[in-house]
């Protein structure tokens, strides 16, 4: 909610039915707020990003909102925990493509973000305090 503060973004938030357990909201209600915005960027997590299945999450309902937003996306950033990454999860959302930038925590491997900054994503490593450790240009 710190965004609520920021009077040059403008923070939009979907109807649909609360998921208590993420805060989030699901079901045609939440689809077609989305379809209806043209957004600069999105900020999403997933589930599960690798290099054969792209995004993906864990049920089908996230999948289908997750897959509304990243349609209406001119910049797609995925902020990913290590443990994310090379991980597969039951419903699949986008192929990698789509992604543009991936943010990911300091024990990433270095191996693994490298192949992702050939598949022309930009990575950023975050430290514990959030500053930038590491970051190298989409190409």
């Amino acid at each position: 909610m710190e965004l609520a503060a920021k009077s040059k973004v403008k923070l939009i938030m979907a109807g649909g039915v609360l998921r208590r357990e993420s805060l989030s909201a699901i079901g045609h209600i939440a689809e077609f707020c989305f379809s209806e915005i043209n957004a600069d960027k999105l900020i999403t997590s997933a589930a599960g990003l690798s290099m054969e299945e792209g995004i993906t999450e864990y049920s089908n309902e996230d999948a289908v909102i997750k897959r509304a937003m990243l349609g209406r996306a001119r910049e797609v950033i995925v902020v990913s925990h290590h443990s994310k990454l090379e991980r597969v999860a039951f419903a699949s959302v986008a192929p990698l493509d789509v992604v543009d930038v991936l943010i990911t925590d300091s024990d990433a491997d270095d191996q693994l973000l490298e192949v992702y900054r050939q598949r022309g994503i930009q990575v950023i490593k975050a430290s514990a305090k959030g500053a930038g450790e590491e970051k190298t240009p989409k190409q």
